[in-house]
């Protein structure tokens, strides 16, 4: 067992249920907002054991850690970057894949459980790769040929062969054909097929594949949409899928607002997110809010907003989209588990929420609750905040630059 999951043993980081009280850090230099409610504890049995309950346990910002370093992982070469909860991928020119970060469950797909400070080949998936996403403890990978392999935590059967066996490798998805997008949430997978329809399977306790049950899946099922989309995103216990009329629908677990309706209640089938159109992109990346970027550049969040993620100026959970404040002119964003990233068409970038382990680059530990610049980052092409780790001393920004190096900060899991 490596050092992650031994302090996980050792401790359970909480995120205290209160109203915005401040914590002093371990080090009694730096203050770090507290999160509001968090929706449930951000523990490892949660993802692994279903009959674990964690719901309403808070989590401890009460840490500090140096400055946060920039880790050049990849020099060149790279055409994309996943940034998952526990690990990270990148999709190479030549069409392979390399992982690199914590893989108890196998998520780096190495064939091995050893965890790696560096990025290294996925067995078997040296060419012929056209996208990947890496989860919180899984990680797929679309094919050019339009088939899907999945590795890593299969619990509830995320990694859609048919069984709830973890795999150390690749595996393919059973009745996968013509994918042209995948997204691997938190403990669930959803698929994009080249007929608009959406296809999900993992688990499914609070609705999440969207086809009218609470059961799990260890292979792909419908999701009941009623209309075509063009992206379909996955958080940690929720989904969500732009139309291609600019409309935005979401199910699953709502404890937090996730789904963007209003209401608090869990959605096993689709639902419109409430005031929101003119979508271009949406983006949960494993975690408990969602982001849509406007036609017009704007962003508009809703959902969990513990660490100000959601970037409105407040603390405050949203049931229904907000701007995030004084954003124009954006690209592409990425909604991680805690914080979020916005792609400028300048190549810069700006950052906002959860902070402590500098995963914002702003030069500061503090929690922002608006968005902030990006030091010493520009030429990026791409971004990618991380998703839900189980700890929140697990958490990074992954970056691809314009000639085809990936950097990462924050707790980039190089540290093992």
């Amino acid at each position: 067992m490596n050092r992650f999951l031994s302090g996980l043993v050792a401790v359970s980081f909480l995120v205290m249920a209160s109203s915005l009280p401040n914590y002093s850090c371990i080090s009694g230099t730096n203050n770090v907002a507290a999160s509001s409610q968090v929706p449930y504890a951000l523990s490892l049995l949660s993802l692994i054991d279903p009959s674990y309950d964690d719901s309403d346990q808070p989590v401890s910002t009460t840490y500090d850690y140096p400055a946060a370093a920039v880790y050049s992982l990849i020099p060149s070469g790279a055409a994309a970057i996943s940034a998952g909860g526990d690990h990270d991928c990148v999709l190479m020119n030549s069409g392979g894949v390399k992982c690199w970060g914590e893989n108890d469950f196998g998520g780096v797909g190495n064939g091995s459980i050893n965890s790696r400070n560096d990025p290294i080949d996925v067995t078997g998936l040296s060419s012929g790769v056209q996208s990947v996403s890496a989860g919180g403890f899984h990680t797929c990978a679309l094919m050019n040929s339009g088939t899907v392999k999945c590795w890593g935590l299969n619990k509830y059967g995320q990694l859609g062969d048919g069984t709830t066996d973890d795999r150390h490798a690749p595996v393919d998805v059973l009745n996968a054909s013509r994918v042209i997008s995948v997204s691997a949430g938190g403990n669930h997978t959803c698929l994009l097929m080249n007929n608009s329809q959406v296809w999900c399977f993992g688990r499914n306790r609070d609705g999440q594949l969207g086809d009218g049950s609470s059961d799990d899946k260890t292979q792909p099922v419908i999701t009941s949409l009623g209309v075509s989309v063009k992206q379909v995103v996955t958080g940690i216990y929720h989904s969500c899928a732009l139309a291609n009329n600019g409309a935005v629908k979401c199910w699953g677990d709502n404890i937090s607002s996730e789904i963007g309706d209003g209401t608090n209640t869990d959605q096993p089938t689709p639902v419109d997110v409430q005031r929101l159109a003119g979508v271009k992109e949406i983006s949960s990346r494993s975690g408990f809010h969602t982001c849509a970027l406007l036609e017009s550049g704007a962003v508009k969040c809703w959902g969990w907003n513990g660490f100000g993620q959601l970037g409105d100026g407040t603390f405050k959970d949203r049931s229904t989209p907000v701007d995030v404040a004084g954003l124009s002119d954006v690209t592409s964003i990425s909604a991680g588990a805690y914080h979020t990233c916005a792609l400028l068409s300048s190549g810069k970038m700006k950052c906002w929420g959860k902070n402590t382990l500098g995963e914002l680059a702003n030069g500061a530990h503090e929690t922002t609750t608006k968005p902030s610049d990006v030091m010493g980052i520009s030429s990026v092409v791409a971004i990618s905040a991380g998703g839900y780790a189980a700890s929140p001393d697990v958490d990074d920004t992954c970056v691809l630059m314009d000639k085809g190096a990936v950097k990462c900060w924050g707790f980039a899991l190089t540290d093992y």
